[in-house]
């Protein structure tokens, strides 16, 4: 008898909590503002009523219907995904005409990234020297210097051998 009275107990104190938990309260505070929680604030508990939060609960049929909906727009936008073309590269706004004929080709062609990882490295050791500490650029290295775009957005991190 012992032996199974223990574990009802210890079942029933469980459970008893979690009951206690799925009390919700909602009250308006002094500035006018609506707030629900599991517990209330001592100088609003004469203000704070019960929500019934089993009215807020999906049946068994709605969960269903709410499922298939998701599912349904996961297909979809897989689906979107597929079809839609690239995006486009950006060039982070550099003007048309600090960027090379071959770098903007290869701008345009994601495909070839380690050449266009290639050219943005070039380009990079190319610009070190007119870097200034705070960041700026000297404004005679875009004389001497092909401006490229960072291939990451379009290719990913560059793979290191």
């Amino acid at each position: 008898m012992k032996a199974r009275l223990l574990p009802a107990l210890v079942a029933a104190a469980i459970g008893l909590p979690a009951a206690h938990a799925a009390d919700i309260y909602r009250w308006v505070d002094d500035a006018g503002k609506t707030h629900l929680s599991d517990t209330v604030p001592e100088r609003y508990r004469s203000r704070a009523t019960r929500v019934d939060s089993d009215a807020y609960e999906l049946s068994p049929a709605q969960r269903a219907i709410a499922e298939a909906r998701a599912r349904q727009a996961g297909r979809a936008a897989a689906a979107s995904a597929a079809s839609s073309p690239a995006p486009a590269i950006s060039l982070g706004g550099a003007p048309a005409a600090s960027i090379g004929a071959a770098s903007r080709a290869a701008a345009n062609d994601a495909r070839d990234c380690a050449g266009w990882q290639r050219r943005y490295i070039e380009s990079q050791e190319c610009f070190a020297p007119y870097k200034l500490v705070n960041g700026g650029i000297k404004p005679e290295a875009f004389q001497r210097c092909t401006e490229v775009p960072d291939p990451a957005t379009a290719c990913g991190a560059p793979r290191t051998p």
